[in-house]
């Protein structure tokens, strides 16, 4: 009798990320165990949808992840072109929103997240976007039964939660969260509209 299984040839799935994604994408690649070399990163703005089927066909991408604003270079992806593709070969798309989601809550500038409504996921991080005490994120699933199927274990008894949610929350209780997360969109936009009128003058 065998004291051993035979081991299953297993193909590791790709995600297919911004060239300018938050270091977090390669952690999630380790952490998922896939490794950060079946993180595929790409130039949204350059490469064409046939590119991207090709990608797709060649590989075991599962997931494409765009950004929206983040802190490091002021990046928006614009993959509008790619949807089609993605409902075709059922493409989870997130968007990491860590610190330009701050426009979702401000009356201003939530024209800016229209493309949230065809993301699969979407992260905020609160401690970023609005100065909140850490931890204080958001992760929105647009099917939250999926993320109950694959991560939910029942116990007979109540776990302890921490309630970081409280944050936000009492943010919108003792303040104006629109007032606010508009302020703190235009802020972080200063740096990057300062560039663009440098580029304008030269």
């Amino acid at each position: 009798k065998q004291w051993y299984q035979r081991r299953v040839a297993i193909t590791a799935g790709q995600v297919i990320a911004s060239e300018h994604a938050c270091k977090s994408t390669d952690e999630g690649a380790l952490m998922m165990g896939i490794g950060t070399n079946n993180a595929i990163k790409v130039n949204f703005d350059m490469i064409t949808p046939r590119e991207l089927v090709d990608l797709i066909e060649k590989n075991n991408i599962f997931m494409i992840i765009s950004t929206f604003e983040i802190s490091e270079d002021g990046t928006v992806d614009n993959i509008d072109k790619f949807s089609k593709i993605m409902r075709k070969y059922k493409i989870w798309h997130h968007i990491d929103a860590r610190q330009g989601g701050t426009a979702l809550f401000s009356s201003t500038y939530r024209y800016l997240t229209d493309a949230f409504q065809d993301a699969d996921s979407i992260t905020i991080d609160f401690q970023t976007c609005l100065n909140l005490n850490q931890q204080c994120s958001l992760l929105l699933v647009k099917d939250g039964e999926q993320l109950t199927n694959c991560s939910s274990v029942t116990t007979p008894f109540q776990s302890g939660r921490r309630t970081d949610g409280f944050k936000l929350w009492l943010c919108d209780q003792l303040d104006d969260l629109d007032l606010h997360a508009s302020s703190m969109f235009e802020r972080y936009l200063e740096p990057y509209e300062a560039l663009s009128e440098e580029s304008d003058e030269s």
